[in-house]
C-alpha cells in the first residue's frame, strides 16, 4: 500500500494530467466548430475547472484506504456533436485527442525525468512525482482506449463502426460503468486489459528517461 506522501502526489499528477486530457477535448472540439467547452470556461489548464470532488479527491483517496489502488477521474469536458462540422469524422479526432494528450504528457515527463535524474536523485519529490506522472499517464492513455463507454475508446468506435455493428453496440452501452467496475476489481482481467499493455509502454519510457539522462551526463 503507497504512503499519504505517495498518495498527495498521486492526487497532483493525476489533476494536472486529466486537466490536460480534458482540455485537449475541448481544443479539439473548439477547432473543429463546437464552442461548448470554451463557453463553459473548460478551455484551460486550470485544475479546478476540471476537478472532480468525488472523481479526482475522495475516490482516490478512499481506494487509497480500502485496497491500496491509485485511480480517479475529472469532469468531462462538454460537446456538443450538432456543432462540428462532420459530426461523425470530428468526433472521432476530438475522441482520439484526449488518451493521446496522455501519451504526450508521459513522454514530456521521461524525458524531463531523464534531465533530473543526470543531476539530482530521484528519490526526492520532484522525481517521484516525474515518475508518477509517466507510469499515470501510461495507465490513461491505455484506460480511456478500451471500447467501453462512457471512455474515449467507446466514442472511437462508434465513429468507425457501420450502422449495422453500431445499432448493436449502443445495446451494452447502460452496462458500461458495471463492465468497468469488473474490469478494475478483477485481476487477470485488468492484468490483461491495462496491466500488462500499460508496463509494455511504461518500459518505452522508462528507455527514453534514461537514453535522455545517458546522453546528458
Amino acid at each position: 500500500m503507497p504512503d499519504f506522501g505517495s498518495l498527495l502526489l498521486f492526487i497532483v499528477a493525476l489533476a494536472f494530467s486529466v486537466s490536460f486530457h480534458e482540455f485537449s477535448h475541448g481544443w479539439m472540439a473548439d477547432k473543429l466548430g463546437d464552442p461548448t467547452a470554451r463557453i463553459a470556461g473548460r478551455l484551460t489548464m486550470n485544475p479546478f475547472a476540471h476537478v472532480d470532488p468525488v472523481g479526482t479527491l475522495l475516490l482516490p483517496g478512499l481506494m487509497y484506504l480500502l485496497a491500496g489502488i491509485l485511480f480517479g477521474y475529472a469532469k468531462p469536458v462538454p460537446v456538443d456533436p450538432r456543432n462540428l462540422r462532420d459530426p461523425r469524422w470530428d468526433n472521432l479526432k476530438v475522441s482520439l485527442v484526449g488518451p493521446f494528450s496522455n501519451l504526450l504528457l508521459a513522454l514530456i515527463s521521461a524525458v524531463l525525468l531523464g534531465l533530473f535524474a543526470a543531476y539530482f536523485d530521484t528519490g526526492n519529490a520532484v522525481g517521484q512525482l516525474l515518475i508518477m506522472m509517466v507510469g499515470l499517464n501510461c495507465s490513461i492513455f491505455i484506460f480511456n482506449l478500451l471500447p467501453i463507454p462512457p471512455l474515449d475508446g467507446s466514442w472511437i468506435l462508434d465513429s468507425a463502426l457501420p450502422r449495422g455493428a453500431y445499432n448493436a453496440y449502443q445495446q451494452i452501452k447502460p452496462w458500461g460503468f458495471f463492465i468497468l467496475i469488473i474490469i478494475m476489481l478483477v485481476p487477470p482481467l485488468n492484468a490483461v486489459l491495462i496491466g500488462i499493455p500499460r508496463r509494455a509502454l511504461y518500459s518505452v519510457f522508462t528507455q527514453v528517461a534514461q537514453s535522455v539522462a545517458g546522453a546528458v551526463a
